[in-house]
């Protein structure tokens, strides 16, 4: 099977948006943290981003959130000294 030519810059997400809120309590829980993470509710700008074009590209899927977030925190070895 032979890789797809790819150049410029390419996301990497779930097919479901997600709050940066929602990410940092999804990172609260996955390493185990103890911090309040209070939402802001007076920012109204909600940027996303779209990974479509990789998935399509790549014919690939995308793992939840949840799952990426567990992954990373069972890795932590590989990027904390």
């Amino acid at each position: 099977v032979s890789a797809p030519k790819l150049s410029g810059l390419y996301q990497l997400v779930t097919e479901k948006p997600i709050s940066k809120y929602e990410l940092l309590c999804i990172a609260k829980s996955a390493f185990g943290v103890n911090v309040e993470i209070i939402p802001e509710n007076k920012q109204v700008h909600k940027p996303t981003l779209n990974g479509e074009k990789l998935r399509s590209k790549l014919k690939i899927k995308v793992p939840s959130w949840d799952k990426m977030m567990k992954d990373l925190a069972l890795n932590k070895n590989l990027y904390i000294k």
